[in-house]
């Protein structure tokens, strides 16, 4: 019997932009938003052990972690990238212990789930016999969930339709982040069924030729110029739904506007918001203005975009 243990971090994401262009016949919506991962991270840790026969007809799977009330079982995006992984590689014998420090809250936006359930397909994929190529492993992500093949590379990328197109761009790295989550959650279906009873109008598609875009190729210029050209684009179509399902964002909202920041918005379907910062002593000044007014009505987290983790 081999074993095999290792520990990694899972990266948030933000969403710099996101624009809802459509919806499909199936009722998926289709975007075109711009992902970047920062430094706000879990560390999930995974041990495997695999037998040379085959005993066992499925995998045994045993998941833990720090969280309260957050399912063990397939409800769990890191189980059930365990069990596919394996059906996918034929592993029916092998023995999978799990353990996530969370960090990343849920029902934020910020892909938690997703970064967690990459980062256990990475693992096993470092631990199984003939691993499987990069390109392999996001099609096994895939599976899993619409988010979790951007994160098994991470950094920044386009990602349209409805996420299955990822085309990975030189990351916006380095840029100061205060990321502010209040204590209610968002569920991203609930969030899309709001959007749909407001019916709000399709944005137009701000990359139609997608990242072929001149603000998306590799350039020399700082950081902070590069994302000033992504002005024009900026936004979130599901903010305002957001705001209707936890009307406390909007006030903080506000208030991360008027402390300095370059740009402020709801990342993904929410509840968590972000605020980008021209150097880390405007946002650190900003989260202590921000804890005085608001408290512990929501958790901050200070960090920074990120290049690619992997």
């Amino acid at each position: 019997m081999s074993t095999f243990y290792q520990t990694t971090e899972a990266f948030a994401k933000i969403n710099l932009f996101l624009r809802i262009v459509g919806i499909r016949k199936d009722g998926y919506h289709q975007l075109s938003t711009l992902m970047q991962s920062v430094s706000l991270s879990d560390t999930v840790s995974l041990e495997m052990a695999l037998s040379g026969g085959k005993s066992q007809e499925v995998p045994d799977i045993v998941l833990s972690h720090n969280v309260p009330g957050l399912p063990t079982d397939r409800k769990n995006t890191m189980y059930r990238a365990a069990e596919i992984f394996c059906a996918h590689k034929g592993l029916s014998g092998a023995s999978i212990r799990i353990r996530a420090d969370k960090r990343i809250p849920s029902q934020a936006g910020l892909g938690g789930g997703s970064a967690d359930a990459a980062a256990v397909l990475l693992l096993l994929n470092q631990g199984a016999p003939e691993p499987l190529t990069k390109d392999a492993l996001r099609g096994v992500a895939a599976i899993v969930g619409a988010d979790v093949p951007f994160f098994i590379d991470g950094g920044a990328a386009l990602c349209e339709g409805v996420g299955e197109r990822i085309t990975h761009v030189h990351p916006f790295a380095g840029l100061p982040v205060l990321i502010a989550k209040p204590g209610k959650g968002v569920s991203t279906p609930r969030a899309y069924q709001r959007y749909d009873a407001k019916k709000i109008p399709f944005s137009p598609d701000p990359f139609p030729s997608g990242a072929d875009a001149s603000v998306f190729r590799t350039s020399e210029a700082p950081v902070s110029e590069r994302f000033a050209g992504l002005r024009p684009w900026l936004g979130n179509d599901l903010e305002e739904t957001a705001i209707d399902i936890v009307p406390e964002i909007e006030p903080m909202l506000a208030f991360l506007k008027g402390v300095g920041s370059g740009y402020s918005a709801v990342t993904g379907s929410g509840s968590a918001m972000f605020a980008v910062f021209d150097d880390r002593g405007s946002r650190d000044r900003a989260a202590r203005a921000f804890a005085d007014r608001f408290g512990s009505n929501c958790v901050l987290f200070s960090c920074e975009t990120i290049e690619k983790p992997r």
